[in-house]
């Protein structure tokens, strides 16, 4: 149970570092396509020709989108506005830079939440409709009572709720036990208050006679209690039974999660296809505009060659005839 769980907590913290990370490349972004604004209004203003830094903001604009989920609004001036939850993070060329904020550790994050926030308006968290921020940021979401919070979060408190739920039911039978020397009301397990239950779990007894294994007055080779404890692992609230459910609750949301994670990639790949079919260059629709555009020289150099040929028989001809 702390192995688990600290491979829970540890894969929490990385992904907490990561975001941080994301929210770096999503200001640096943001602020690249605010320049870029300045740019090209100023090149279409002088009636300069601004394709190579427009493809460089839309490379741009949609490493925003898969960060952020953010969304364009051309300007007649050339410029963008992108959106993030509704607000601007880039409004011409003015760029609001957004931060990380909450916890940074997740038993933390109960009282203090991850989430994106306006660096000029802290406090407010950023409602996000898509990317990988938000992905993110629902991972670090901390646990809830109805089990529909951060999938981490979640997991780790099954650890700890397993780890109560087998010290509760292996001390209420234990306590009933005596040991060797007659002394009853002991626990087995026990439970650091200050550190999560999976990690605090610890056993009392050091040793063979601080073991309640038989019933009070019934001699010490009775072991009629650590049969009683064994039974835990029987019946329809057994502890194996209870591990097996939470084993198979991890698995159906990594499952679940994995899926999602498909669909959004299959989406973003059909949305960088039309995004292609819009901008890149279609092969076979440039050679029929080639041949379109040879057939029409050919023709134009036809009609000169019939001009040239009659300028020459009026201007060198006319007059011979009967010479």
């Amino acid at each position: 149970m702390a192995q688990g769980y600290r491979a829970v907590d540890d894969q929490w913290t990385s992904l907490r570092t990561n975001v941080d990370g994301m929210v770096s490349d999503l200001n640096q972004a943001a602020s690249q396509v605010a320049e870029l604004n300045g740019r090209i209004r100023s090149t279409l203003a002088a009636g300069g020709s601004a394709n190579e830094l427009m493809d460089m903001r839309d490379r741009l604009t949609t490493t925003i989108a898969n960060l952020s989920g953010g969304v364009t609004r051309a300007n007649d001036d050339g410029t963008v506005d992108v959106l993030i939850g509704g607000n601007a993070i880039v409004a011409g060329t003015t760029f609001n830079a957004v931060q990380a904020a909450g916890a940074r550790r997740m038993g933390d994050a109960t009282g203090d939440p991850v989430r994106l926030e306006w660096a000029h308006r802290p406090g407010s968290a950023i409602a996000m409709e898509g990317g990988a921020l938000s992905g993110a940021i629902s991972t670090l979401a901390p646990a809830d009572a109805s089990g529909t919070g951060g999938v981490l979060a979640e997991a780790a408190a099954g650890y700890n709720a397993f780890a109560v739920g087998l010290a509760q039911q292996v001390n209420d039978v234990h306590r009933t036990g005596s040991t060797p020397t007659g002394t009853t009301g002991l626990d087995f397990f026990a439970i650091d208050p200050t550190k999560p239950a999976a990690l605090g779990l610890s056993v009392v007894p050091t040793g063979v006679d601080q073991i309640a294994a038989g019933k009070p007055g019934s001699g010490g080779s009775d072991g009629s209690i650590a049969d009683a404890i064994a039974q835990l692992g029987a019946g329809p609230n057994a502890v194996d039974k209870q591990w097996g459910a939470f084993v198979v609750r991890i698995g159906v949301a990594s499952k679940t999660e994995r899926q999602q994670s498909d669909l959004a990639d299959l989406a973003t790949n059909s949305a960088i296809s039309a995004q292609l079919s819009n901008s890149s260059v279609d092969l076979d629709e440039e050679n029929m505009n080639l041949l379109t555009f040879q057939h029409a020289y050919q023709g134009a150099a036809r009609v000169m060659t019939a001009v040239d040929e009659a300028l020459d028989t009026l201007i060198n001809h006319t007059g011979l005839v009967g010479r």
